[in-house]
């Protein structure tokens, strides 16, 4: 007889902790002016609230039926060197002078207007993102393609009132029913006192994670003061596992 020997399940722990404070309303601001060509200058309009995977929505408004947009998102108003973006669209043929584009434009969406005109585009904030987020568009109708219109600019800011001092924790190799833990800083970068009333944990694996304010909760904290908070990994089960904070 062969004796074997069975080594327990090892469970690989890695959790991407990202924080944000109570929810409250995204911060939308008009930047820049559109500009007309034969019909007016569109409509742009934001509506959400902050928290992790919240839906917002920017809103397009003002365009003929069935108009094809092309919706610019950027996560900055600068150019490569830094400068306000102000980019001159005169030359474009069909393009009224004063247009101009105004956000960095890293994704493009084609999106179609419906029967009043409208668009909305909706999607689920991250902070992976940054703290502001631009967006303006353009379209022309079709039964006059050399009529270019752009909407204004909107800048999305996104009040980050606690930072982490780490993105991700990364909890390595951990037996099935083992626990390991690590710490994770939260400093009060706003300028005001803030306070963690709760902390929550997301994503499929949520129930393997704990985490507690060493301090106890609800913890108050003075502008530039941190607490630390006990992140607990004991996985029930082998694999990669994965939560948000």
């Amino acid at each position: 007889m062969t004796n074997r020997r069975i080594a327990p399940a090892c469970a690989l722990g890695l959790a991407l902790l990202m924080f944000m404070g109570s929810s409250a309303s995204a911060q939308a601001s008009i930047y820049a002016s559109g500009c007309s060509g034969i019909f007016p200058t569109p409509g742009i309009s934001h509506s959400g609230v902050i928290g992790p995977f919240q839906q917002q929505t920017i809103h397009m408004t003002g365009m003929p039926p069935g108009t094809l947009a092309l919706l610019m998102m950027g996560i900055s108003n600068t150019d490569g060197m830094g400068n306000p973006l102000n980019i001159d669209l005169s030359f474009i043929a069909g393009m009224n002078p004063g247009c101009t584009l105004n956000t960095s434009g890293e994704i493009q969406l084609f999106m179609l207007a419906d029967g009043n005109g409208n668009v909305d585009f909706t999607f689920p904030y991250k902070l992976v993102f940054g703290s502001d987020l631009y967006f303006q568009y353009g379209f022309y109708e079709q039964i006059a393609p050399d009529s270019i219109v752009v909407s204004p600019a909107l800048q999305l800011h996104v009040p980050l009132t606690t930072e982490p001092d780490q993105s991700f924790m990364n909890f390595g190799p951990v037996y099935q029913n083992g626990q390991s833990t690590l710490q994770l800083t939260m400093t009060n970068v706003s300028t005001v006192p803030r306070t963690i009333t709760n902390l929550v944990l997301f994503d499929a694996d949520a129930s393997e994670f704990n985490a507690t304010a060493v301090a106890g909760l609800p913890v108050t904290l003075q502008p530039g003061l941190s607490t630390v908070i006990d992140v607990d990994f004991k996985p029930t089960s082998a694999g990669p596992k994965l939560a948000l904070l």
